[in-house]
């Protein structure tokens, strides 16, 4: 099984879990939130995948842990709408995967109407099992698409396209 850490307020990371506690990549996957207060508890956990959908707010002690916490991972997922985020380090085998609204990001969002979006994958991505996910367009119905629905449905599919078998 391999573990998925999340950065995110509570209602997102209660909303993504919940998704996907209803598909069947739940079986491979397990989704934990990282946060201020449980930080140094993580430090010993291995993540596979990070994902920073918001910045955290941490201590110079609690900088030391999270800098091992994503030395450890594969995947780096990172929020780019938000630019404050500082990243300590990483492994050179990581793979950084960019999201949100900024058309420079790894997986962005177009094309928002009252109906839905589109997904767009700019960049290739090499998925958990060694397959490459080539670049794509999805289209997304979704009646009054929010922020909040965006970023969350962008968090998904990230997690999808890493974990899937096809």
């Amino acid at each position: 099984m391999s573990f998925v850490g999340i950065v995110a307020n509570d209602r997102d990371f209660k909303n993504i879990r919940k998704t996907f506690e209803k598909k069947d990549i739940s079986k491979s996957i397990s989704i934990v939130e990282i946060n201020e207060n449980n930080i140094e508890n993580m430090r010993n956990i291995v993540f596979e995948t990070i994902i920073f959908c918001r910045e955290l707010k941490h201590s110079k002690k609690q900088s030391i842990y999270l800098d091992e916490i994503i030395k450890k991972s594969s995947y780096l997922v990172i929020n780019s709408d938000f630019n404050s985020h500082t990243i300590p380090s990483f492994n050179k085998e990581c793979t950084i995967i960019t999201f949100g609204l900024n058309q420079k990001a790894t997986v962005t969002v177009s094309s928002i109407s009252e109906n839905g979006f589109v997904i767009s994958l700019q960049h290739n991505i090499k998925k958990s099992n060694n397959d490459i996910q080539e670049m794509e367009e999805k289209c997304i119905k979704t009646k009054n698409p929010t922020n909040f629905k965006l970023y969350k449905i962008l968090v998904e599919y990230i997690i999808k396209i890493i974990y899937s078998k096809k």
